[in-house]
């Protein structure tokens, strides 16, 4: 017994520091980016979509992680992704005379970041019953943005003592402490398996109202009546929209990560552009990052006594953080500009992680895990859109300011969305999808 609990607590502790480490270098990543710009001579905008590349690639990728997982077990693939998340690091310290060196070594590292970090999550399912299992993703969640608020002051101090190049290859020896987290753990079971024979009760009006018939499901033309793989794969993805509220869902996702990496991306930026000492600009990604971590601890709280809805977890955050970021448009004091910083921070934290935690009373078992893998390729492709999007409005505007305000535009045309899902929430419909296809 206490040897479980021991590889449970193990486990976390690795998690949570992986977690810390994949988001936390995002924003660290936002240190440099002038200082690639110059060194290159360049535009921001194709330095900002190599850096996107590391989270993007890494989001897109989850499907094979996810794959690999299965095939290999998790900890061989920690330490794989481990070693290439701080070689592509230690690639770019050695060798970046050109882009496309760039884009290679963060896309490598992005990689292995991928492998490392987010098959955590099918790797915890196994560990942690269902019942536990969402309070334990929660906890972990917290220190995404303490990572946004501490490891950008460690590679700007390396650059400050050591040259770019030379904080690079640090950093990179830095990351490979990701490799220690695969060696500490053991693989655990199987992760559990949805049961897809279960018996769904649906709704004649439900019944009436899919798209496909039980007639086309059943006799999939051209397989003379007999179910492949793929004809599963096709029926479940039909039925997979069945689920009312899940685009609504996704588009929140997609236009709160674009401004999730858009806001810490170029917090940096933003500081020097409004006149900031280089010192002061790399404290208000700590400011951001406090504020996401509690922004994340009243979420907790909310779930606990049942307050989120649509109007929680979409329409306040995306008000507050419009009105929060169009205000540090107009700012140019350290405090003013930090206590700002702060309060976005805060709203996209909880946004962020209230969104991500209502996909159990959005969709239907049998489709979570399937929704899961399409959100992290939806944010993945996000982020990678933000990055080249971002960087091409402060080439052409020639601040950072710009993309906040382009930020705070993208917020207030969330609201009127936020208010209609919120005048017709339902509750999760069966799709029919294990009864019908299975």
């Amino acid at each position: 017994m206490m040897a479980k609990f021991a590889d449970r607590l193990i486990l976390l502790i690795t998690v949570i520091f992986r977690m810390f480490l994949f988001n936390g270098t995002i924003k660290a990543n936002g240190v440099i980016l002038e200082d690639i710009v110059r060194k290159l001579d360049t535009s921001t905008s194709v330095i900002a979509w190599a850096i996107a590349l590391q989270n993007g690639v890494a989001y897109v990728t989850s499907p094979f992680s996810l794959f690999l997982l299965h095939k290999v077990g998790s900890r061989p693939m920690c330490i794989l992704g481990g070693i290439l998340s701080g070689v592509g690091y230690i690639f770019c310290g050695f060798y970046m005379n050109h882009v496309w060196q760039v884009f290679f070594g963060f896309a490598i590292s992005g990689i292995g970041l991928g492998f490392a970090t987010l098959s955590s999550y099918l790797v915890l399912s196994s560990s942690f019953d269902n019942e536990v299992l969402p309070k334990v993703i929660s906890f972990i969640t917290l220190f995404d943005y303490l990572g946004v608020a501490t490891i950008p002051l460690l590679l700007q101090y390396l650059v400050d003592q050591y040259g770019l190049s030379n904080a690079l290859i640090l950093f990179g020896a830095f990351v490979w402490n990701v490799i220690l987290t695969g060696v500490a753990i053991r693989d655990p079971p199987e992760p559990k398996q949805c049961d897809h024979n279960r018996d769904v009760t649906v709704g004649q009006d439900d019944i009436e109202d899919i798209q496909i018939s039980d007639h086309a499901l059943s006799h999939p033309e051209g397989d003379g009546g007999k179910r492949t793989w793929l004809w599963d794969c096709y029926v479940e993805f039909v039925t997979l929209f069945r689920h009312k509220n899940l685009t609504i869902l996704l588009l929140f996702e997609t236009v709160g990560f674009y401004i999730f990496l858009s806001w810490a991306l170029f917090l940096f930026s933003l500081g020097t552009s409004a006149g900031l000492p280089r010192d002061e600009a790399v404290l208000l990604s700590t400011f951001g990052g406090i504020g996401g971590c509690i922004g994340r601890v009243i979420t907790l709280l909310l779930f606990k006594f049942y307050k989120v809805n649509a109007m929680i977890s979409s329409f306040y955050p995306f008000l507050v953080t419009g009105v929060s970021l169009l205000s540090i448009v107009f700012a140019s004091d350290f405090l003013v500009m930090a206590t700002l910083v702060f309060i976005s921070g805060l709203s996209q934290g909880l946004n962020s992680s209230a969104i991500f935690s209502m996909i159990p009373v959005t969709v239907c078992v049998d489709h979570y895990q399937t929704v899961v893998t399409l959100e992290l390729v939806n944010i993945g492709l996000s982020m990678q859109f933000s990055g080249l999007f971002s960087g091409s409005i402060v080439d052409i505007t020639g601040s950072a300011v710009s993309v906040y305000g382009f930020c705070a535009v993208l917020s207030f045309l969330m609201l009127p969305i936020a208010l209609w899902w919120s005048c017709r929430e339902e509750p999760v419909l069966e799709c029919g999808w294990s009864r019908r296809a299975r």
